[in-house]
């Protein structure tokens, strides 16, 4: 697996529980096998496999848009591979961990995730995030600029946009903060390890239902900051959420 491909790996995990982060744990109202049982019996155990299914997705997100565009001949689908190891985790685990009684079984269980997520390069330090991308006017990533500029074609529509060496990060309006009181773009959460950075960065669109877009920013000594899409979520007036895209850990085994 090539260094930049673990990058991001660790960064959702700071972001456990908040209302500004993708919804991609297991969902415990399908849970079928006796280790996805465990698990939602546990509330220890559940934040564990939430945290892991954050690192997880992030990490296919970014191995995914590596390889787009890129030739087959030359590139191989590291994405595919990670799916195909992941699958033959879980099946080891499941042998591993299914039988026995529940303390056993829980202990079996976290300390799978633990090594799985050492095997899968968790090494970073977790650094504070920006609240407001647009007032502080960049986004500073390693020893990387990336410009915050508002569109002068239309300056009453207060609309910005990030971007790195003229391409598009993310765009979005003032909007969000007069409807929502949301800093229409953030950094939630960033993570460091020696001159690499990894940042998760939420988009507020603004719009009749508070929707946050989002995505995993981080460096690469060749191309520079480089992103990934990670989904999206919607809040009504009401505070319900309803997920635009929600994956779980345990989709993998039955996709």
């Amino acid at each position: 697996m090539a260094k930049g491909a673990a990058f991001g790996l660790a960064l959702l995990a700071l972001a456990q529980g908040g209302a500004a982060t993708p919804a991609l744990a297991l969902d415990c109202a399908k849970a079928q096998s006796r280790i996805e049982r465990a698990i939602c019996a546990d509330e220890g155990l559940q934040r564990e496999d939430a945290a892991f299914a954050k690192f997880y997705f992030a990490l296919l997100a970014k191995l995914r848009a590596g390889n787009n565009g890129a030739s087959k001949e030359n590139s191989p689908d590291e994405g595919g591979v990670l799916v195909a190891d992941q699958r033959k985790w879980l099946k080891t685990r499941e042998a591993e961990c299914a039988s026995g009684e529940q303390q056993r079984q829980r202990a079996c269980i976290s300390d799978s995730i633990k090594r799985r997520r050492e095997e899968l390069g968790h090494e970073w330090v977790g650094l504070p995030g920006d609240a407001d991308l647009v007032k502080a006017g960049k986004l500073t990533l390693g020893k990387l600029t990336a410009p915050v500029t508002a569109d002068k074609s239309c300056p009453e529509c207060k609309e910005y946009v990030l971007s790195y060496q003229g391409s598009e990060i993310a765009s979005t309006s003032e909007d969000s903060r007069v409807r929502w009181g949301d800093p229409p773009l953030q950094i939630e959460h960033r993570l460091k390890r020696g001159d690499d950075e990894a940042a998760l960065l939420v988009v507020h669109d603004g719009g009749e239902m508070n929707c946050m877009h989002y995505q995993v920013l981080w460096t690469d000594p060749a191309q520079g900051i480089r992103w990934a899409p990670l989904g999206e979520s919607c809040y009504t007036h009401a505070g319900v959420s309803i997920p635009r895209q929600s994956r779980g850990l345990y989709d993998v085994s039955r996709s």
